[in-house]
């Protein structure tokens, strides 16, 4: 079972985006996604990490525990 970090489920968040949306083209110089909205409006970001991260806790795609920590395998029941 691995524990994931705030900084590995930013960068997890990061590759959706950036795997999902076109480069951003700003004068001909081509910006990732993931860094223009996170430098352009970081409350839409958290905004979107958030529902992102919620998303894959519906999906059964992350669990998060009782102690809050976010896991990639369901915890197991305590016989």
């Amino acid at each position: 079972m691995t524990q994931f970090s705030d900084y590995q489920l930013d960068k997890m968040f990061c590759e959706f985006l950036d795997e999902v949306y076109e480069d951003i083209d700003i004068c001909g110089y081509k910006y990732l996604p993931s860094r223009t909205l996170r430098e352009v409006d970081p409350v839409c970001y958290r905004e979107e990490f958030n529902n992102w991260l919620d998303s894959q806790l519906s999906d059964g795609q992350l669990f998060e525990h009782s102690d809050g920590t976010i896991h990639d395998e369901e915890e197991e029941e305590a016989v």
